[in-house]
């Protein structure tokens, strides 16, 4: 026997005979090959109901036979065998030889294999924001199960939940469970992922404006987006940590909460908020100004039970009306305002500011100066003003910059009433007090003057309501004259001198009467012996726009005596009347007087008068021509 050979090896063999004499001849050549080598590496896999064996291929094998729990399958051409419809937790003995077509080889030393137990079924699995728990029904012939918990194997005894605590919300977790039974173990189940819920939002705050509420909440952690229920009406907010209720009616209730979700769904719930809007904010707040108030007012808020205004940054109950007056304010000054309405349990929200400008201040120094035909009204420059208006007897007039006015083209003696307001491009200020003014008396007619050789006195007719009158003598006004007379004394003779008259009453003036020019006599001073007759000469120069021209000659009847009135014509003329084939009539002639009248006065006329001397003293004589 040739032994110590591998398996499969081929040999080949002859034989030859010998004795003493030698050996013979060989035979003919035998070829002969081992059989198959034993399996290596038996090994075996099982599931709950079925045990896989594999093993090392064999070299020149061309099949294989299994021995499984002592029944031969035959003839398995891979080196693989799955035994199947086995019964879970049951254990199996296995043994594999090879074979060819030279024979079959021996068997491989017998193993033993357990079916495994039955896997948990129907795991199902609850998460919150820092738990996951695990549920499975019971596995036949489990004594305990083992929980791979994110990559740590825990031993659950035989309960069949499992509750993993203290997680941080919205992370991600791994979990499979397997059924033990002493030193047995089922497959494990499959992998179940889970992810935590995101926690609770906090800090839920909710601010109310009269339409509409803002909700806003800290972020929660692990949280991809938020739902919040309004009023009972689960709304999605996005990734949003606010949410505006809009259009709400004013001094309504409302409720709120707030969950956040993730992939694993949605987490708990907050507690319920309630918010009421606020009460309208007042509206149309519109202000008005004077010079020194600005009033305010608005539309009535629905619910309001009283009003605040912040004036000037302070605030001030209005009470319950919609209306107020700023008061005791400096002209031109800028003041701010907004009004909030107010209930029992809190206000509205401020409305939008107004700011005001109280008008420029109320001229000052408004007077009057009255003419017979016109007012004059003036007043002092208000600071800022760039404009005046003047209401006249109702009728308002723009003066522009002005700080005066003529009111004219009145009646004499009427009554008018005036008041004035500055202005600038933000509006006009308050009136003055009513200026009732008269308009003068009529200028003073008649004006006359009488003249002397050292004065003129001036008389006039009486003007209806003049407290009295004022003369402008030469240019100069004289005034506080009580009477319709003014005497101009102490003049040179034949001296020309201007007057004109002016009526005074409370108001004003009148207007000035017409100019009255008059001369003071002329004075000749005649020096002849007694009772020696001479011719005065009075010339009276031509004056084409008048018919006739007066001449009044005075002497002193004691000095003089007149022995012809008119020296010029042949015959003596001593009485009062025409004077034959002149221009010149006697009007009067008495001691002392002579008063002609002379017609034709477009050329120049000459009167000669012869006098009689009564004295060896001077005698004087003087003459006018009106």
């Amino acid at each position: 026997m040739h032994t110590g050979l591998n398996p499969n090896l081929q040999q080949t063999y002859r034989v030859r005979a010998k004795n003493a004499s030698g050996a013979g001849k060989w035979s003919a050549i035998a070829a002969g090959t081992t059989l198959p080598g034993i399996p290596a590496n038996l090994n075996a896999t099982a599931s709950e109901d079925s045990i896989i064996l594999g093993w090392d291929h064999v070299a020149g094998a061309t099949a294989y036979d299994v021995e499984a729990d002592g029944n031969i399958i035959s003839d398995i051409s891979e080196p693989s065998f799955t035994h199947s419809e086995l019964v879970p937790n049951t254990v199996h003995t296995y043994r594999v030889r090879a074979k060819n077509s030279d024979g079959i080889g021996e068997w491989s030393s017998q193993i033993a294999k357990s079916t495994l137990l039955p896997v948990p079924k129907n795991i199902g699995m609850t998460v919150s924001s820092t738990d996951v728990t695990l549920m499975w029904d019971k596995a036949d012939m489990a004594e305990s199960y083992d929980i791979e918990a994110d990559g740590t194997i825990k031993n659950n005894g035989n309960k069949t939940e499992y509750k993993q605590e203290g997680l941080e919300p919205g992370t991600s977790h791994i979990y499979r469970v397997r059924s033990v039974n002493g030193n047995n173990t089922s497959a494990w189940s499959s992998e179940l992922s889970a992810v935590t819920l995101p926690d609770i939002p906090g800090n839920i705050i909710a601010a109310a404006s009269n339409n509409e509420i803002t909700v806003t909440w800290d972020s929660a952690a692990g949280a991809d987006s938020y739902e919040i229920d309004v009023d009972g009406n689960v709304l999605d907010n996005g990734t949003k940590t606010t949410y505006i209720h809009t259009e709400l009616t004013a001094d309504t209730g409302h409720t709120y909460r707030v969950r956040a979700g993730n992939s694993a769904g949605a987490g708990e719930w907050s507690g319920l908020i309630s918010a009421t809007t606020a009460i309208s904010v007042p509206e149309g707040l519109k202000a008005t100004a004077t010079s020194t108030t600005v009033s305010l007012t608005w539309i009535p808020a629905q619910g309001a039970k009283g009003y605040d205004l912040l004036v000037d940054g302070t605030v001030t109950d209005a009470g319950k009306e919609t209306a107020y007056t700023h008061k005791e304010l400096e002209p031109n000054s800028i003041h701010v305002y907004r009004v909030r309405a107010r209930k029992t349990d809190g206000f509205s929200a401020w409305s939008a500011a107004v700011v005001q400008l109280t008008m420029v201040g109320v001229p000052s120094g408004f007077s009057a100066f009255a003419k017979s035909e016109e007012i004059s009204l003036s007043w002092n420059k208000v600071e800022d003003a760039t404009k005046y208006e003047i209401e006249a007897d109702g009728v308002l007039t723009d003066v522009g910059e002005k700080n005066s006015f003529v009111h004219s083209g009145l009646v004499t003696g009427g009554r008018h009433t005036y008041r004035v307001r500055a202005g600038n491009d933000n509006g006009m200020g308050d009136w003055t007090d009513d200026l009732t003014v008269r308009t003068a008396p009529p200028a003073p007619q008649n004006l006359k003057a009488e003249a002397s050789i050292n004065e003129i006195t001036l008389t006039w007719d009486a003007s209806a309501g003049a407290n009295g009158y004022e003369a402008e003598v030469n240019g100069v006004i004289v005034k506080d004259i009580t009477d319709m007379k003014y005497v101009h004394s102490n003049l040179e003779p034949n001296t020309r001198q201007a007057y004109r008259v002016r009526a005074v009453y409370e108001d004003g003036t009148s207007e000035w009467s017409g100019l009255l020019e008059a001369n003071t006599l002329p004075e000749l001073m005649i020096k002849v012996a007694e009772n020696t007759s001479f011719n005065f000469v009075v010339v009276v120069p031509a004056k084409k726009e008048v018919e006739s021209r007066t001449i009044k000659v005075s002497y002193d009847p004691d000095e003089l005596e007149v022995a012809d009135l008119c020296a010029n014509t042949p015959g003596i003329e001593l009485q009062a009347g025409v004077v034959e084939d002149t221009d010149i009539s006697v009007i009067e002639f008495t001691p002392g007087e002579i008063v002609y009248e002379v017609k034709n006065t477009s050329k120049t006329i000459v009167n000669i008068i012869r006098f009689l001397s009564k004295t060896n003293d001077n005698a004087n004589v003087s003459y006018t021509i009106e």
